[in-house]
């Protein structure tokens, strides 16, 4: 059997974004912060890895800054849980909640965020996308053209049930 030509095939396409600047956590940042508005505008970060060349330990003001965050993980929950007023008023609107969904691929998967500031962003496929009915626009992170959906949900602060 002839071995394929497998070195000819075009590399998939991707994207790594480094962004480099001074991050002081005690002062007010400035409004053209990259690293903060990069982290803020990407609703979808699970992770962020932080690099701090000759340091020998975490500086104190990040280590408060991380001791003052819980994090839950809740299985199989359903997004008309979310929609509950008390819900909705207790923890949304108070500016309090964070919500992604885990062990979901951005690129492949349907895929929710809730923001502190109150938005449902769903990142869907095409067939999710059409099935509800949506509008919304073409996602940045779909493999094939045309195949993920974004739709954000300002409303999502009105509140439902």
């Amino acid at each position: 059997m002839l071995c394929p030509e497998v070195w000819r095939f075009e590399p998939p396409s991707h994207e790594i974004i480094q962004k480099t600047g001074t991050l002081d956590l005690s002062e007010k940042p400035p409004k053209k912060d990259l690293i903060r508005n990069g982290i803020r505008s990407h609703h979808f970060n699970q992770m962020i890895t932080v690099v701090w060349p000759d340091v020998a330990s975490i500086p104190v003001a990040v280590e408060t800054a991380l001791a003052d965050s819980d994090h839950y993980l809740i299985r199989n929950l359903q997004l008309r849980a979310l929609t509950n007023r008390t819900f909705l008023e207790g923890f949304v609107k108070q500016g309090t909640f964070y919500a992604v969904s885990f062990r979901t691929r951005l690129d492949t998967d349907d895929c929710v965020a809730v923001t502190p500031a109150g938005i449902l962003v769903l990142h869907l496929n095409k067939e999710t996308y059409q099935t509800l009915g949506l509008e919304g626009r073409i996602s940045q992170f779909a493999r094939k053209r045309n195949s993920k959906y974004e739709n954000d949900a300002e409303t999502w602060t009105t509140g439902a049930s």
